[in-house]
């Protein structure tokens, strides 16, 4: 199999699941907290960031550097994976009294530390776990990733179903299902991987101690992202209250659905641009500027359009009680193309070995999110009893003013690239304003009138200003067409190329690796690096 089908198969993989999973999140978010109401979706949301950012002080880096070592060196991936893994399980322990200990000192309600407590297991489940995925997307097997992603998922939605509406029980009942949901998926991975490498904890300070060298910039830059993302809902929970906590959490999980299109693209063709970037290979410069280029021009409509139907799209979903979470989403969904912006170029830096630079982005991005914070949410919770909406307009400044360093700082060697595409960019907002005008009249209709209007018109006018070069439409239309007559023929291609992956030593297969063909690939920031979804 060439490398340009290995990126082909691996995207499909991840594009094809993504419209499962959303849909089984945005069922969960919906029939959720429409049963629980804000102050119980509230103890939720607090409960998952503290459980992120304590993971984000404990991860030491070594997610980005094992998914770089491993796609650059598989020969010696097992050593580099037991120390991991190794590291991880000694590390677990004080992951879950961390967090536990800050619900005490926060002062949170027993319900809340509760539900802390049960999310801590889980966030220790992960927190071991990760290297494993690791390993799987450094040998391009992305969709084993996509398969225990839809599992979890639909375990997830379907349990907090049955427990809310047939057992009447609450979001403590939920984060069990969500523990044992994580296991699963968990479990599977090990077993696709073992087919590939040996898993075994080893214990080799040698390479702990590299691990910890090599993740240093990497550690650095993962920890102020996931404060720059996460440390909002925690101020929320200290100086305005859960319920507002709540509504910023609805609005937070509708943007973080929207993550899968930087994040599906960027995880598959990530082991290339690791391997071309950083010796400057003309390869490289291409699929960067072809990622750039089709992020930017789709990221518009969804910003805009998303902005317009918030409120409407809100208050639909959560019901009235929900209704201060509307003015969070419009600000939240206008942040969504420098984001998608900076996830781009933070990935083009580490593939060029050039990550220090946004590590200094994002601590100074954190200082700024956290003193506009101090601000912004006591502002708007004493005077508009909506903390939520504060610590919206916080992350849209700081967003949009690490989308502007962000294009400063892009690497000389993609920039002749991405300034090739700007015109279909340019193509792609002039539609999008079009797509706004015809949306706007329409946006207090019942909200699928105006979402199906605008994914109408943005097509149209699309195709009219030819913002998509006609090879890549052929391209997508003919994966969709495969994918809607054989959904099951990607998965036993799948599993033929992991039987033949197994049949080959891993020095052949890294001397065999073939530089990208820039019409089918696309993406390029790692997952270890930015979240999948930034707003998980």
């Amino acid at each position: 199999m060439t490398q340009g089908h290995r990126i082909f198969r691996n995207t499909a993989a991840l594009l094809a699941s993504q419209p499962v999973t959303w849909t089984l999140t945005l069922i969960f978010t919906v029939i959720v907290p429409r049963n629980v109401g804000p102050q119980e979706w509230g103890e939720w949301v607090i409960a998952g960031a503290v459980g992120n950012l304590a993971k984000a002080l404990l991860d030491f880096g070594v997610n980005t550097v094992l998914f770089k070592s491993m796609s650059r060196h598989p020969q010696d991936s097992r050593r580099t994976l037991g120390a991991a893994l190794m590291l991880r399980i000694a590390l677990a322990p004080a992951l879950m009294l961390g967090i536990i200990g800050f619900s005490w000192l926060a002062g949170y309600s027993e319900h809340t530390r509760v539900i802390v407590a049960l999310v801590s297991l889980g966030a220790a489940a992960g927190y071991i776990g990760m290297p494993i995925l690791m390993g799987l997307q450094a040998f391009e097997k992305m969709h084993v990733g996509a398969i225990t992603s839809v599992l979890g998922s639909l375990m997830l939605t379907g349990g907090a179903i049955f427990l809310l509406k047939f057992l009447a029980l609450g979001v403590v009942s939920i984060c069990v299902v969500a523990l044992a949901a994580q296991l699963v998926g968990l479990a599977v991975q090990c077993i696709a991987l073992s087919r590939i490498i040996k898993i075994r904890p080893v214990v080799n300070l040698g390479r702990v101690r590299q691990l910890f060298r090599d993740g240093l910039p990497y550690w650095a830059t993962f920890g102020f992202f996931t404060l720059y993302v996460w440390l909002d809902g925690v101020m929320i929970s200290l100086m305005g209250s859960t319920q507002e906590n709540g509504w910023y959490g609805v609005a937070v999980q509708i943007i973080a659905t929207l993550g899968f299109l930087p994040s599906a693209v960027a995880t598959a063709v990530f082991p290339t641009l690791a391997r071309t970037m950083h010796v400057g290979h003309q390869e490289g410069g291409e699929v960067a500027g072809r990622s750039f280029r089709l992020v930017m021009t789709l990221s518009l409509p969804m910003s805009v359009g998303l902005a317009i139907v918030a409120n409407n799209l809100v208050t639909t979903i959560y019901g009235p009680w929900f209704a201060p979470a509307g003015p969070a989403l419009a600000l939240l969904a206008l942040s969504l193309v420098p984001v998608y912006l900076a996830t781009l170029v933070n990935g083009f830096l580490i593939a060029a070995d050039k990550q220090v630079q946004w590590t200094w982005v994002m601590g100074a991005m954190c200082i700024l999110n956290l003193l506009l914070n101090l601000l912004t949410i006591p502002y708007f919770h004493g005077h508009y009893g909506n903390a939520a909406l504060g610590a919206a307009l916080t992350l849209l400044v700081t967003d949009v003013t690490t989308g502007v360093v962000a294009v400063v700082l892009l690497p000389r060697s993609v920039r002749p690239a991405i300034k090739a595409g700007v015109p279909a960019i340019l193509a792609s907002f002039i539609a999008t304003v079009i797509m706004a005008a015809a949306v706007w009249p329409l946006r207090g209709r019942f909200v699928a009138v105006p979402i199906i209007a605008g994914v109408v018109v943005f097509t149209v006018a699309a195709l009219v200003l030819r913002v998509f070069p006609r090879e890549e439409l052929r391209l997508l239309t003919g994966m969709a067409g495969r994918l809607a007559r054989k959904p099951l023929t990607m998965l036993r291609s799948a599993g033929g190329a992991v039987a033949a992956t197994e049949s080959t030593p891993p020095e052949a297969r890294a001397d065999a690796e073939l530089p990208v063909p820039a019409n089918v690939a696309y993406g390029v920031s790692p997952t270890p690096a930015i979240p999948p979804a930034s707003r998980t």
